[in-house]
């Protein structure tokens, strides 16, 4: 993950002062996989085959605990709206074991049913291939790429009508900040095409649910949103009162 000495001044939910105005701004950072995950199945044994119930038993297992991983990385709303699609990728979730070992194994004899409880190690570049691969997510997340989108308001200013009409002062002098530190950023003339407003906006009310949404689409490891104002600045007496 990119490293938090990139970003000295930003901290989560504070206010941010810069020469013409003050911003909110809120740090995101996209949700890796864990090193383990845990699953657990129980399932019914059919001609005392246990043998074959417990290989069963297992796979299930694996698929329970690649649904977490995959909850946890997408977020509980963009889980439910892709599992149609994410139903594929559980099919087939013994493929992205990296390892496993049994935490817990029982065969039932008198309800006939094998129980396992496994830990689980997945492996995470073949996760996010198989989720760009379905489109859920835009490609590999890059450990060096920001997404960044300001709405920025002025009391001077004429009403925009959408969030994507203009671009801020206080967006394009973060970006530079953080290009000057080596870090890509992807700005909104790439983002507009595949976020939604309604998405931007939510998130940059709080909603890490769309925050993370943001990530997912761009390919981002970190996303950064917030709001900047515009305020008078007064020059001197008699060149009057500064917009900026």
């Amino acid at each position: 993950m990119t490293s938090l000495r990139y970003f000295p001044a930003l901290l989560m939910g504070f206010w941010l002062f810069i020469s013409s105005g003050f911003y909110n701004a809120e740090v995101f950072a996209q949700q890796k996989m864990r090193d383990v995950y845990e699953g657990f199945a129980t399932v019914q044994v059919k001609g005392d085959n246990y043998v074959a119930a417990r290989k069963k038993a297992v796979n299930r297992a694996f698929e329970n605990g690649l649904e977490v991983a995959l909850k946890e990385m997408l977020g509980d709303e963009e889980f439910e709206a892709s599992q149609r699609d994410l139903r594929k990728i559980l099919r087939r979730s013994s493929h992205y074991v990296k390892s496993y070992h049994f935490l817990e194994a029982y065969d039932d004899l008198v309800n006939k049913t094998s129980d396992v409880r496994l830990e689980m190690r997945f492996f995470p570049s073949a996760v996010s291939q198989a989720l760009a691969g379905i489109g859920v997510i835009a490609g590999p997340v890059s450990e060096n790429k920001v997404a960044l989108l300001i709405n920025e308001k002025s009391f001077t200013s004429a009403p925009v009508t959408s969030f994507w009409d203009i671009i801020p002062i206080s967006e394009t002098q973060l970006a530079n900040n953080l290009i000057e530190d080596g870090i890509e950023v992807m700005g909104r003339e790439k983002l507009r095409e595949i976020i939604s407003e309604k998405t931007v906006l939510s998130a940059i009310k709080g909603n890490l649910s769309s925050a993370r949404k943001i990530g997912l689409k761009a390919g981002a490891d970190i996303v950064i949103v917030g709001t900047a104002v515009s305020k008078l600045r007064a020059e001197n007496s008699k060149d009057g009162i500064k917009f900026v």
